[in-house]
């Protein structure tokens, strides 16, 4: 070794070496979960419900507006079980049971009210009777020139039909019809305006003998109004019709109404001719048809049957 070289001691110390290192760490912060106000909140979780009672009420007079109401309540409220946090805090099954309560719910509502089958059912009966002078048939006087006319209006659905509205058409003219039978309460006259009968006076001179209208006498008188293109307004006067419209307040479900009416042949060549006379011998109708509307569950329906054969049962589709 050379001079004046220091030699390292063995056991001396290691020079030190400092290592600075500074790390954070950052722990997540608690979620905060903003509040509602409790009077929002319990207007959020009421809108459905409402949404499908004012729907059925809305039905009562816009049906489909009501109906398209009642359906988005019904999704505003599936949407409530899934989303909502006092629902999401409710174990898996009393989720599913909510779930599956709606959709229940929505289901008999589509096939209950909205997809219903409200169909109308109808039979039809005529015939020439032969009955003696000063006959009568459910307080009709009868006469020779009629043939009866014998009309069930039926209701086969469960529930019930509300403000009955129909039109009845038959192949013959209708001179007077009238309800017979059935738990609703019906009343019927001809389409056309009431022309009051021509009545007969028999007459001496100057002073009546025997009562107005004493048809012994053989004399009967109609009137016939025209309008401005020589067409007959009605068929004559008395009531008579081609068209008698039925109006009832409700045909309970499965019951029918019956109808009972005299019907009549008409010769048109008599309204110009007057030594032909206005009536042909009677015979029995062969079809007849109804143009009917009622409500049901709010619903506002309407429906035909078009010339259903006599002595036949026929039902709307």
């Amino acid at each position: 070794m050379g001079k004046g070289s220091k030699r390292k001691k063995k056991g001396g110390k290691a020079p030190e070496v400092s290592i600075s290192a500074t790390s954070e760490i950052q722990m997540p912060s608690p979620s905060i979960t903003p509040s509602v106000p409790g009077g929002l909140s319990w207007g959020r979780v009421l809108f459905g419900p409402g949404f499908v009672v004012g729907g059925l009420g809305l039905m009562q007079l816009f049906y489909w507006s009501g109906v398209s109401l009642v359906y988005l309540g019904f999704s505003a409220l599936l949407a409530e079980v899934c989303v909502e946090p006092w629902m999401n805090k409710r174990s898996p099954w009393q989720q599913l049971v909510a779930i599956s309560a709606l959709l229940v719910l929505a289901s008999c509502f589509t096939i209950g009210i909205v997809f219903t089958r409200a169909p109308l059912g109808m039979q039809v009966i005529s015939r020439v009777g032969v009955y003696g002078p000063g006959s009568k048939l459910h307080e009709i006087m009868w006469r020779p020139r009629y043939a009866e006319l014998i009309v069930s209006i039926k209701n086969p659905a469960s529930i019930d039909y509300e403000q009955f509205d129909a039109s009845l058409t038959t192949d013959l003219v209708i001179e007077t019809l009238r309800q017979v039978g059935g738990l609703g309460t019906c009343n019927t006259a001809g389409i056309h305006p009431h022309v009051d009968a021509a009545h007969s006076q028999l007459m001496h001179g100057d002073q009546p003998v025997g009562p107005v209208d004493n048809l012994t006498s053989g004399s009967e008188y109609w009137v016939v109004p025209f309008d401005k293109n020589d067409k007959p307004m009605v068929p004559y006067s008395g009531g008579a019709d081609w068209t008698y419209r039925i109006k009832c307040d409700r045909i309970p479900a499965g019951s029918q109404i019956e109808l009972f009416g005299a019907l009549v042949t008409l010769d048109e060549r008599g309204y110009k001719d007057h030594t032909i006379s206005l009536f042909s011998p009677p015979r029995s109708a062969k079809w007849a048809t109804i143009k009917a509307s009622y409500q049901t569950a709010g619903h506002r329906r309407t429906v035909e049957i078009s010339e259903c054969a006599i002595a036949s049962d026929c039902i709307s589709r």
